[in-house]
């Protein structure tokens, strides 16, 4: 577990991170494959496990009516309130195991 808070320090992962094209063509897969099932998502809310910088979460945000996004990676989810903190999202620093989130409070995790 604590190899994942250094996660933003290796250099082959850091550079995926911020990779805005290759994280935007993994959220509209996503994307297409929650359409395809729940057909309108605008309605939903959606948690964003391990949402590192926001890229993805920031496409979430443009399909669901509400998105949270957590990552254990102080770093990452600062950048990512500095990116896409304006929008309709909010970003927590937050270990995925143990989240302060009520049962059932997202449709979509």
């Amino acid at each position: 577990m604590e190899d994942q808070y250094e996660y933003t320090g290796n250099p082959v992962a850091r550079k995926h991170m911020y990779d805005t094209e290759e994280r935007q063509q993994k959220a509209d897969k996503i994307v297409a494959v929650l359409e395809d099932y729940f057909a309108d998502c605008r309605d939903l809310s959606l948690l964003d496990i391990a949402c590192s910088t926001g890229i993805m979460s920031s496409v979430f945000a443009d399909h669901f009516g509400k998105v949270a996004a957590i990552d254990i990676d102080e770093e990452a989810v600062t950048h990512a309130n500095s990116h896409y903190g304006d929008r309709s999202i909010e970003f927590h620093t937050m270990d995925a195991l143990k989240t302060s989130f009520p049962d059932n409070t997202f449709d979509v995790v």
